[in-house]
């Protein structure tokens, strides 16, 4: 089973590097994890109506990582998707929202590396834009 999932990691990992390569931005550092992990999808294709947020809510104790893949789909250029982060009880924000990527297709990446904060995360993925967004979104968490 532990192999099944390395590779299942592996094969994402590379994935998510061809897209990164084409458009010349920055690669995200490879993390090979051996032990203690565990995957979590939040949210499958959820709507996020133009203006609105939506929040997902994982626990998140006894691990020292997290790590967020996020995609969907919105119209092209109808404005700015945001994904913010918190930890608690009571939550925190662990950093200001970060923006997530949309192409020219409408086409919606992003990813999030960040150390655990605390037993509980909260996860909140703010559509900024004109149009509607539908977004899946998985957590990852190891030590």
């Amino acid at each position: 089973m532990m192999k099944k999932i390395l590779a299942v990691l592996a094969a994402a990992g590379c994935l998510a590097a061809v897209p990164a390569m084409a458009q010349e931005e920055p690669q995200p550092q490879a993390v090979v994890v051996l032990n203690n992990t565990r995957f979590e999808p939040l949210g499958e294709d959820v709507l996020i109506p133009a203006g609105q947020s939506h929040r997902f809510e994982v626990r998140s104790g006894g691990f020292a990582r997290a790590s967020l893949l996020i995609g969907g789909a919105t119209r092209p250029g109808a404005g700015v998707l945001r994904i913010a982060t918190a930890y608690g009880p009571p939550f925190v924000p662990s950093g200001p929202p970060r923006k997530l990527q949309v192409d020219a297709q409408g086409n919606v990446r992003g990813q999030v590396l960040e150390p655990v904060l605390g037993p509980a995360m909260v996860v909140i993925i703010q559509n900024d834009s004109s149009a509607d967004a539908t977004i899946s979104l998985s957590a990852y968490f190891a030590n």
